[in-house]
């Protein structure tokens, strides 16, 4: 049983399935990185460590979605989607969902769990949509759970949405 638990530790993906993983997570195609994202959550069920090749990239894509999401909206609505080469704002919305639902996954690793919760930082700002802002502090609290760390950042996110004054009130009783 030892055996087996140390040769597991020290597992690590070929560097082919690394490569192949991390292209098709770049991919333009929403679906493509949807897929991708899928088979990474599995690869970081079984080896949390390989967060650390994945974090960096998932990121960047998700800041160049962010990128071109508004930059699509600012863009003519002369140009044909075809001719852009871009996909439907729906699309690329739902892999920018899949993309966010990785960082939980990836902050089970304890080096990584600084890094995931930075990134959901812009999520949580006075400024951000209230909708976006339940998203970022459901991963937030979803990575306090997988990881034991960010409890501090999750419950500042937590009092930000009550009313000014709320935060000393009572609990409301039970049913």
């Amino acid at each position: 049983d030892v055996k087996v638990s140390a040769l597991a530790a020290d597992a690590r993906p070929t560097t082919t399935t690394t490569l192949l993983l991390a292209s098709l997570l770049a991919h333009p195609h929403p679906a493509v990185v949807a897929a991708a994202a899928g088979a990474v959550r599995q690869l970081l069920l079984l080896m949390p460590q390989t967060a650390l090749y994945f974090l960096p990239l998932v990121l960047y894509c998700l800041q160049q979605s962010t990128r071109s999401s508004s930059s699509d909206a600012s863009a003519s609505t002369s140009t044909s989607m075809q001719e852009k080469g871009d996909w439907p704002a729906s699309h690329a919305a739902g892999a920018q969902a899949v993309l966010l639902s990785l960082l939980p996954a990836m902050a089970a690793d304890a080096t990584n769990a600084p890094f995931a919760l930075r990134a959901l930082q812009p999520l949580l700002g006075p400024t951000a949509p209230p909708l976006i802002r339940c998203v970022g502090l459901r991963l937030m609290v979803d990575i306090w759970q997988g990881s034991g760390k960010g409890w501090a950042r999750a419950e500042a996110a937590l009092s930000a949405f009550l009313p000014p004054g709320a935060a000393h009130a009572a609990a409301p009783p039970l049913p």
